[in-house]
């Protein structure tokens, strides 16, 4: 269950019913819509007007942390694959198909994701940080470093800086 108040007098303004399994995550689309992500192996896309699920969107496996920008929405699965959904032209929701799959590698779960402007950074579970951006053919890509990027332990939280050239990270 997804519950959103008003964050002036604390009063609930909605509540969203319909995952069949633990809410994980979720982010606001815009201020008229939510995305949440469950243990259900679904993404949902609700409707802050009437409470309306607007789109379910299905993953191979559960999932466990979302973030979203205007028109992308990224999701991290128990499995290790990261999902990425663009709103098209005709104004639905498709998965991206990218040539080779984004992931945490090594079947990981991924434990935290953040979405800024036209990148991505996904955090795993053996403390790995992934960081993907769009190439020049669209396809998301692994930006690689050496060495990799880690962090001791789960990586629990990440987030972009206001501008977005730096990272920062949790375990």
């Amino acid at each position: 269950m997804i519950v959103v108040c008003d964050a002036v007098s604390g009063f609930e303004a909605r509540i969203f019913k319909g995952h069949t399994g633990m809410v994980n995550s979720l982010a606001w689309l815009d201020e008229t819509k939510i995305v949440s992500c469950s243990e259900d192996k679904s993404i949902r896309i609700w409707s802050m007007e009437d409470g309306a699920c607007l789109k379910v969107l299905s993953c191979d496996s559960p999932v466990y942390t979302i973030a979203s920008n205007d028109n992308v929405i990224a999701a991290g699965c128990q499995d290790g694959k990261i999902k990425l959904f663009a709103l098209n032209e005709s104004g639905d929701w498709e998965e991206i198909q990218s040539e080779s799959p984004l992931s945490c590698g090594r079947g990981l779960p991924v434990t935290t994701i953040a979405l800024k402007d036209t990148m991505l950074v996904a955090g795993c579970r053996d403390g790995t940080i992934k960081i993907f951006k769009p190439n020049e053919s669209r396809d998301w890509v692994e930006i690689q470093s050496e060495p990799p990027l880690m962090v001791d332990g789960d990586v629990s939280t990440l987030d972009f800086s206001p501008c977005g050239t730096k990272i920062a990270a949790t375990s």
